[in-house]
């Protein structure tokens, strides 16, 4: 989800993410969204978000000798900017401002990640960041998993009377627990 400003609507994306190693060590990733009109699911819009477009976008991290990585960018998107107000309009239709907001900070978590494998950081507790950050990666992929709630993934939706109800999925098959 993307909102650069509280006067208009926070934009959603319903994405096909691919990720693939290659032989040489380079990680790519590949994104685009999903749209019925492809054959693939498709997913109502969320209330009060307005359902913004990735074009065709990831990135390639190749490792270079010595250590480090060259990190190649593509952020392609369709903000629908015909949907706020003029005077906004610039905020949803330039790629420095997207990319100010969304590729920088993952290149600072990026980097942060890079200093603490390099360093022997020690947090409180005695733990160490990267042994936080992978507890915290585990929490998420868990928290993902449950939120995508597929029944071919073996998730149910249990009963509600309402309208107003929480939604609760339960999965019982033996991979998960």
């Amino acid at each position: 989800m993307y909102a650069p400003t509280t006067l208009a609507s926070a934009r959603d994306f319903w994405t096909l993410r691919y990720t693939s190693v290659l032989e040489d060590g380079s990680l790519v990733v590949c994104e685009r969204s999903l749209s019925g009109t492809q054959g693939g699911p498709s997913m109502p819009p969320v209330p009060h978000f307005v359902r913004a477009e990735m074009l065709p976008s990831g990135y390639l991290i190749r490792p270079c000798e010595g250590g480090g990585s060259i990190i190649h960018i593509v952020d392609h998107m369709d903000l629908e900017p015909w949907s706020v107000p003029e005077v906004l309009r610039p905020l949803y239709e330039s790629s420095t401002v997207l990319a100010q907001k969304t590729t920088m900070a993952a290149l600072r978590h990026l980097r942060q990640i890079a200093q603490e494998i390099s360093c022997d950081v020690v947090l409180g507790w005695g733990r160490q960041p990267a042994a936080l950050r992978t507890f915290s990666q585990r929490l998420s992929k868990g928290f993902n998993e449950a939120v995508n709630g597929f029944t071919d993934d073996g998730w149910s939706l249990m009963g509600s009377d309402g309208m107003d109800d929480v939604t609760v999925l339960i999965n019982s098959s033996p991979s998960k627990l």
